[in-house]
């Protein structure tokens, strides 16, 4: 199966924004969420989805592109930089194709010089048909090398896509963090409140 153009585009706009979101601004939603908050649980009922974020990281879900849910930043005190975001999406279809990153790498390479993925796998989240993908990139004028994480998935007419970004060095130390809160996710019936 080969993803419809429309939807490649759109994903690509998720992601590339997302990205752009991430590490073209992580000073400024650092200092824009210096009183921001933390949340032991966050919910969506309007995108219905809920999860644990990492902890101590603070919430940002003000000023965000179009689509973005919510951003969680790592906290000033920890090594390096490590954002997550959720993106979400209307989809029609319950699927993933087979070959997503196949299909993805290269339009990602053309928006972002040098990204290379560097593992795709086919997964299962709480019952939802997804996708986890890792890239590499190096951050265009800066230098900076960066790993991501990607977790796609479709439940609920919706294409929710995770992206857990942070500087090369600090992934093995963090991306932990984010498959806890992969692994936290809740799909929420339409109209439930969280509890």
């Amino acid at each position: 199966m080969s993803l419809h153009i429309s939807v490649r585009c759109a994903l690509i706009a998720l992601i590339l924004a997302t990205l752009a979101v991430l590490f073209g601004s992580t000073a400024r939603i650092r200092a824009q969420t210096a009183a921001g908050s933390t949340a032991a649980v966050f919910g969506s009922p309007d995108k219905r989805i809920a999860f644990t974020p990492p902890a101590g990281w603070v919430r940002r879900d003000t000023g965000l592109p179009p689509g973005t849910v919510v951003v969680f930043v790592a906290p000033a005190s920890a090594a390096g930089r490590a954002n997550v975001s959720l993106r979400a999406a209307a989809f029609a279809g319950d699927t993933l194709p087979d070959d997503l990153p196949r299909q993805l790498a290269p339009l990602l390479r053309r928006e972002v010089p040098g990204y290379r993925c560097v593992g795709g796998t086919r997964i299962r989240l709480r019952g939802a048909d997804g996708f986890r993908m890792d890239g590499v990139f190096t951050v265009p004028g800066a230098g900076m090398a960066v790993r991501n994480r990607q977790v796609f998935a479709v439940n609920n007419g919706r294409l929710y896509i995770f992206t857990f970004t942070t500087d090369a060095g600090n992934f093995p130390a963090t991306v932990p963090a984010f498959d806890r809160m992969i692994g936290s996710v809740r799909w929420l019936p339409s109209r439930t409140a969280l509890r």
